[in-house]
């Protein structure tokens, strides 16, 4: 759903009516989709709802924290101009992207309809609400898989017992498999 709202977004002329003007200006993709697609979704809205942003840490760290307002907040007011979005509410987008995203490869698909290859590609952050309110294990019960339509996987590793919290690792399998290997 993101990425419709920001290609139909890109589509309409971001570009063209001098939204994202250079490179450093790709930082304010992510919080205006999230914006435009809480605009639009009310479920969307709840489930966020549930996510934190650490607001408190980034506001005591003063200097990103203005970095933040001067480099994404006044930008995306001042450059949209029929944005009634708050500083507030996009700084609330900003801390769910950087508290809740994670990374993954894009993924595309070729005029002839075959797939690039991964080495083709950029990396990409993308927010799943829904494994967000995951909590991290060194030695998760579950794993991720990143789909090629932006859909995400959560795939148990083992058996799960009846009322077992689901988890994830936050830091990738290198982590994970230095523990095992640690262990042995």
């Amino acid at each position: 759903m993101f990425l419709s709202v920001l290609q139909r977004k890109l589509s309409n002329g971001y570009k063209s009516k001098g939204l994202i003007t250079q490179t450093g200006d790709y930082q304010l993709i992510m919080p205006i989709r999230l914006m435009a697609a809480l605009e639009d979704d009310p479920i969307l809205c709840s489930r966020l709802d549930l996510l934190m942003e650490h607001r408190e840490e980034r506001q005591k760290e003063a200097e990103n924290w203005s970095k933040t307002t001067l480099q994404v907040v006044q930008p995306i007011r001042t450059r949209l101009k029929k944005c009634n979005w708050s500083e507030d509410s996009i700084q609330r987008c900003v801390g769910l992207v950087r508290t809740n995203a994670t990374q993954t490869i894009a993924s595309s698909i070729t005029l002839d309809g075959t797939n690039s290859e991964d080495k083709d590609l950029a990396t990409i952050r993308v927010l799943y609400p829904s494994m967000s309110i995951m909590s991290h294990s060194c030695i998760p019960n579950t794993r991720t898989i990143h789909q090629s339509n932006y859909t995400l996987e959560v795939r148990a590793m083992r058996k799960v017992k009846l009322g077992e919290e689901l988890t994830i690792s936050y830091t990738g399998k290198e982590t994970y498999l230095y523990i095992l290997k640690s262990e042995n």
